[in-house]
């Protein structure tokens, strides 16, 4: 998501953090109809696998999940916030676009991105099993039914995914990623309980201003900066 984009949503469907919308049922209804037109599951056979579902799984086993809205965190001007800055201050969402978990034998396997377009919700992405690991993870320590809304926040271009907690106070930013192992064939899955130990957003926001700072001193111009998979804590 690109900095213009992001100066969009003071114009469209702008909600700030601290109350967790709930989706549309055109929202559901929008991706349970793409799990039957099949036009980002055509080929659910042979992607089935790579998607981080079961070979034995069919597409009518695919379940949706909990809709979220994904946050977003002004990147560009990070280095001019106090690295105490409340998290709802910090970041913000964009109503009209919603990830949906695409769930197998109860768990996130997947995601399905919808957003609004022409006035109606269509299916517009199939997204990461890598992310839907880590999500369904933080699902299973701070779960809806016990009274928590995790949020969902992508720091893009840095490639950086944390979830933020709210019922645990307004200064909690917590990396999201799993990583593979050193040989990038497989993911190293951390234990779930790792999952409930939340890092001070202070923490994590020093973190990325000094990478950005690394980014500035070396390009330049971030604005231009290209996606960056960087380890959490670099």
């Amino acid at each position: 998501m690109n900095f213009a984009r992001l100066l969009l949503f003071g114009f469209i469907g702008l909600t700030f953090a601290g109350k967790v919308p709930e989706a549309p049922q055109a929202v559901l209804d929008a991706a349970q109809k793409e799990l039957t037109a099949n036009r980002f599951f055509k080929n659910f056979d042979e992607q089935k696998v790579s998607m981080g579902f079961l070979a034995a799984t069919k597409l009518s086993d695919v379940k949706l999940g909990k809709p979220f809205c994904v946050y977003s965190m002004d990147w560009i001007n990070l280095n001019t916030v106090s690295p105490d800055i409340p998290v709802s201050k910090l970041i913000h969402i964009d109503s009209t676009h919603w990830t949906i978990p695409l769930e197998e034998n109860g768990k996130c396997v997947s995601f399905l991105g919808i957003h609004k377009e022409h006035g109606q919700y269509v299916a517009f992405s199939q997204g990461s099993n890598r992310v839907a690991i880590g999500w369904q993870l933080v699902l299973e320590q701070w779960p809806y039914v016990s009274g928590f809304n995790p949020m969902f926040v992508d720091v893009s271009p840095l490639s950086d995914i944390f979830y933020h907690i709210p019922e645990q106070g307004d200064s909690n930013l917590t990396s999201l990623l799993i990583n593979p192992d050193p040989s990038g064939t497989r993911l190293i899955i951390p234990p779930s309980a790792e999952f409930k130990k939340l890092t001070p957003s202070k923490t994590t926001i020093s973190q990325l201003q000094r990478f950005l700072q690394k980014q500035r001193s070396s390009s330049g111009n971030l604005k231009n900066m290209r996606p960056i998979n960087r380890k959490p804590g670099d």
